[in-house]
């Protein structure tokens, strides 16, 4: 069961999701799942994909890029998922959006971090008169079955 009651007040609370697990484990499908049961609930709620705002802008996706070892390749990662992150964000404050899902793999105790200083940090900065509230959502699959 999904308790909302801290929503009470959409238009000063948000509600960042962040969900957080690895490559095809999912991450994607539990978003939707979430959006559709949130917006039924009668919230404007969205999904933020960074694979697909990649794909958007003609990222690269080939095995190198995903490769630990290329630094420059993790640079452009990283500021792939901070441009969506960013707009997730401004969508929350500056479009009314009551529920944004941040769907990356933020596998990291570092990116977590991160997006817990940087979420606060905007809304403190830019919209003083709204709280954020940021849920993390581990999806964890490791049957071999689903796997294949």
């Amino acid at each position: 069961r999904i308790s909302l009651d801290f929503m009470n007040d959409a238009h000063t609370s948000k509600l960042l999701i962040v969900m957080v697990g690895l490559p095809a484990r999912g991450k994607s499908f539990i978003s939707h799942r979430l959006t559709n049961y949130l917006s039924w609930y009668g919230m404007k709620t969205r999904v933020f994909n960074v694979g697909a705002y990649r794909r958007k802008v003609g990222g690269n996706e080939d095995a190198e890029f995903f490769d630990s070892s290329n630094k420059e390749a993790a640079a452009k990662r990283e500021e792939l998922a901070w441009s969506v992150l960013t707009e997730l964000l401004n969508w929350l404050g500056e479009e009314d959006g009551d529920v944004g899902i941040f769907d990356a793999t933020n596998t990291t105790d570092e990116r977590r971090r991160l997006i817990l200083d940087r979420s606060r940090s905007i809304f403190e900065e830019q919209y003083p008169m709204e709280t954020i509230h940021i849920l993390f959502v581990e999806s964890i699959c490791d049957d071999p079955e689903v796997l294949k």
